[in-house]
Parts: structure tokens; C-alpha cells; sequence
């Protein structure tokens, strides 16, 4: 089958066009033309490139593309900006996280309870000579509260430490960090009414906490307990009671004196509770410190942004009666 010539296209002023087809002399005849399928140009330019009408379907077409573009916000410089400030919100939220991540892995902490009084069984004295005959609807009697009263280092449940607050990342995050040890010495007199003679030294080289990076600085840098290895507390003013206690009877205090820490001593009034349960006396206090009184410069850490100037001395001890 042989294949049919292509039909020679026509000049006709200026333009080509393909035989057969005729020209529409307005826009009225070339939408008469659209409207019966004929496919005719309506202009020509210099080169003698001719334009023809579109389809319907592609006027829609186009109709709907430019409402699409006026719809559309013009580009400009803010495209640009807003790039900028999704990088600046993207890099605050990393940094926020490293800061939430550092602080849960390296410094979250499980801060100790606050000192508080312990409710120890009371304790009566069998040996005394009521108990023996069996006298007293019990058939013992309390011992005497007069005596001296020692502590000695390494007490399963006295401790003398501290309480401050660090802060990560300009203040984002912080938290409470408690340090003790049980490396204290005490000892105190009472007669009546009367509590005397009150010592209490603690080895603050022994302070730990949940942070073995925390314990290592502070002995070099804050208390510098390397350097100045001991606190110390000594009564300068003897505690009067309004009467002796009971046994089992917390009574609250003020204990006046001479409190050394970091080689600077300063008369303080530590506010305590005392509790007697018959054989053991029970001690609790606690004491503001502001690190400036005592020449201490807060310890610094690479991951911690700062420490609180000031902190909190906190002190739970058992005393038991010296015999002899």
C-alpha cells in the first residue's frame, strides 16, 4: 500500500496553511470555527508563524491554570526568611533536647529525704528496781534522761550533709542534689532541764551523693573538703528546756554557737528537734548557708550552666548514753 503525500501547505498572506482549511476573517468565525471543529489560524506574526484557536476544553484548562496563579502568593524574600528561622526553631529544639538528655543522663538526680524526726519505739528499763518487783502497770519504769551522750563515726543512720539546688542550660532544667556522710562525732550533756556541752564535728571528706563526678569536685572546688577536711558546730549558749521531755515526746529547739566551715567560723542558731525514747536521743536540724559567709565559690561543672549561691546543712543524729 502506498503511502499517501503529505498535502503541500499554502501561502496565504504571509501564513501557511493546510490545504482545505480556510481562513476566518474575525474572532466571530473563529469561535464558529471552534464550534465546528475546524482548526483555522486567526493571526500571523512577521516570521510567518501562525497562531490557532484553542479547544473549549483547553481554554478551561487554561481558565482554571491562571486562577490557580492568581490564587498563588507571589515569591519574594520571605520564602528565604522563613527557611532561616525552620533552621533557627529546628537548632533550638536539638539543643533543648541535648539539654533534657544531658540533664536525665548525667544529671538527674534522687535527691535524699529531708531530715525528719524517726518514730523509734519507746523504750522502758527492765532493770530497774520497780521492774524487778513487778510495780507498775507495766512492770518497768523509764530510764533517767540525765547523762552525757555520744555519737560515734559511721552511724547506719546519722549523717551530717548538705542540700542545693543545680541548674542546667541558663536555668531550662534543674534539680536538688543531696550529699552526706556519716563520718560525725558528737556528744552533748544533759542535767534536768538543762542540754550543755554540745559538740558535733563532721568529716566532710566523706560526703557522697548519687554523682560520683558531683563528690570528686567538691573536693577540690566549693567546700574543697581536701583542703578543709572538717565542719564543726559548738554550743555556745546552753539549751534550756521548759521541763524534761517524756519519753517518746518530740520537742523543737534552738541550738546557739560557733559553726566552722571552709576554714571560716561564724555564731549561728541551727533551728532542731530532739526526741528521747527512753535509751537514745534523737537530733534533727537544718541550716541556710549562703556560700558567700564562708569565702565558697560555687563548684562548676561542664554540664551544669550554675549552682545556686547559697544551700542548706542538714544534720540527723543518735545519740546514745555513755556509760560509766
Amino acid at each position: 500500500m502506498k503511502n499517501r503525500p503529505t498535502p503541500a501547505l499554502a501561502e496565504v498572506d504571509g501564513c501557511s496553511r493546510t490545504p482545505g482549511r480556510r481562513s476566518l476573517p474575525n474572532d466571530d468565525e473563529a469561535d464558529e470555527g471552534e464550534r465546528l471543529g475546524v482548526l483555522l489560524p486567526v493571526g500571523c506574526h512577521d516570521q510567518g508563524v501562525c497562531h490557532f484557536p484553542r479547544s473549549p476544553g483547553n481554554r478551561d484548562t487554561r481558565a482554571r491554570r491562571g486562577t490557580a496563579r492568581q490564587s498563588s502568593p507571589r515569591r519574594g524574600p520571605y520564602p528565604h526568611f522563613v527557611r532561616i528561622l525552620r533552621w533557627l526553631l529546628v537548632a533550638f529544639v536539638v539543643v533543648v533536647g541535648l539539654a533534657v538528655a544531658g540533664w536525665y543522663f548525667f544529671l538527674k538526680t534522687d535527691p535524699e529525704p529531708r531530715a525528719a524526726i524517726t518514730e523509734t519505739p519507746v523504750v522502758t528499763d527492765a532493770s530497774s528496781p520497780a521492774a524487778s518487783s513487778g510495780s507498775g502497770a507495766s512492770g518497768s519504769t523509764m530510764a533517767s534522761l540525765d547523762g552525757t551522750y555520744a555519737v560515734e563515726p559511721g552511724g547506719a543512720d546519722d549523717f551530717v550533709g548538705y542540700r542545693v539546688t543545680e541548674k542546667l542550660v541558663a536555668s531550662v532544667v534543674q534539680s536538688t542534689a543531696t550529699g552526706r556522710t556519716n563520718q560525725v562525732t558528737a556528744s552533748m550533756t544533759i542535767r534536768g532541764t538543762t542540754v550543755s556541752d554540745v559538740t558535733v564535728t563532721a568529716d566532710l571528706r566523706g560526703l557522697t551523693s548519687d554523682s560520683s563526678l558531683r563528690d570528686g569536685r567538691i573536693r577540690e572546688q566549693g567546700l574543697e573538703s581536701n583542703r578543709f577536711p572538717h565542719a564543726k558546730f559548738v554550743l555556745t549558749t546552753p539549751i534550756q528546756l521548759a521541763s524534761q521531755p517524756a519519753a517518746g515526746q518530740t520537742i523543737p529547739v534552738d541550738a546557739t554557737g560557733d559553726f566552722t566551715l571552709h576554714g571560716v567560723t561564724r555564731r549561728v542558731t541551727i533551728s532542731m528537734q530532739g526526741r528521747w525514747d527512753g535509751k537514745v536521743v534523737q537530733v534533727v536540724g537544718n541550716m541556710p548557708i549562703a556560700f558567700s559567709d564562708y569565702n565558697i565559690s560555687a563548684p562548676g561543672s561542664p554540664l551544669v550552666a550554675s549552682i545556686d549561691d547559697h544551700g542548706e546543712m542538714e544534720l540527723k543524729l543518735f545519740f546514745e548514753k555513755r556509760t560509766g
